[in-house]
């Protein structure tokens, strides 16, 4: 199609190589240094906002770690005041169990010496009872059995047994002879 030929196919190219350049160069004038400021600002701004980032993710950790410090200081110190509490609680028992014993140990010495006591009243009064009853027993029978010359008889044995015994005492607070009992009616 020798009728659409051009007649300088080269002016085409050097004229679409001229625009090129002069559009670059337009670019590149105006177009280019604010986009690129842009961009810049941006990654100054994204450079901050990572910064400002890693600042609070140290502040964070540090932040993080501190409280784990705290927590298991705080962990170590209820451990020992449970310790602490437990061994109370021990010595605690331990003083209510040796007070319990010390008043089951005070009420069975009390509870012998009640015993004791009631034991030691009892024997007094079997032994008073039996005297009683062998004085009754003896003067039933002496009633029943003797009769006046036995009695009289009796009654002199026992005068001159208490003048023997008086006599004796007698001789040996003064050392003088126990008196007779003739010595006594004259």
């Amino acid at each position: 199609m020798p009728q659409f030929a051009h007649p300088a196919p080269w002016a085409d190219v050097i004229w679409t190589l001229l625009i090129f350049v002069v559009f670059a160069l337009a670019v590149r004038r105006w177009v280019l240094p604010p986009v690129l400021a842009a961009l810049d600002g941006r990654r100054e701004a994204i450079a901050r906002e990572q910064q400002r980032l890693r600042r609070r993710a140290e502040a964070a950790a540090r932040l993080k770690a501190r409280y784990e410090r705290r927590l298991a200081q705080a962990e170590k110190e209820a451990q020992a005041l449970l310790a602490q509490a437990e061994e109370q609680a021990r010595e605690a028992a331990r003083a209510r169990l040796a007070e319990a014993e010390a008043r089951i140990a005070r009420m069975q010495r009390e509870a012998h010496r009640e015993i004791e006591a009631e034991v030691m009243r009892a024997r007094r009064r079997l032994h008073k009872d039996t005297a009683d009853l062998a004085v009754a027993i003896a003067e039933r029978l002496l009633r029943e059995r003797l009769d006046a010359s036995l009695q009289r008889r009796l009654l002199e044995e026992a005068l001159r047994a208490l003048e023997a015994h008086a006599g004796q005492s007698d001789r040996l607070s003064n050392g003088h002879a126990p008196l007779s009992r003739r010595d006594a009616t004259d």
